[in-house]
């Protein structure tokens, strides 16, 4: 029962660290659009 426990705790962990790495990713690539389109309202 124990093992089953750690090893739901990893596999959540891993989803966790997916997400970070998915946010992350995401972000650049936000970063890289704003810096190839400045803002022309301001």
């Amino acid at each position: 029962m124990k093992v089953m426990q750690k090893a739901e705790s990893l596999l959540a962990h891993a989803n966790d660290e997916a997400k970070l790495m998915e946010m992350r990713k995401k972000a650049a690539e936000d970063a890289e659009f704003e810096e190839e389109a400045p803002y022309e309202d301001l």
